[in-house]
């Protein structure tokens, strides 16, 4: 997976949750559900990112030095 859509994946996260505090705030219908799945994409994103980076041959000669 491309480095772009992790961090696509992470930007949508933070939309989501910025877009659910506001919601809760108002008290509007769907604020919890919105940080719900806004975390969840970030969690999926950070652990796609951490893959990448243990996957990345520069990253082992730089683990191995």
């Amino acid at each position: 997976m491309k480095l772009k859509y992790i961090i696509t994946l992470f930007v949508i996260g933070i939309i989501l949750i910025t877009l659910g505090a506001l919601f809760k705030v108002m008290h509007l219908m769907g604020g919890p559900q919105l940080l719900t799945t806004g975390t969840v994409l970030q969690i999926i994103a950070f652990i796609l990112f951490i893959i990448k980076l243990y996957t990345n041959k520069k990253f082992k000669d730089i683990l191995n030095q």
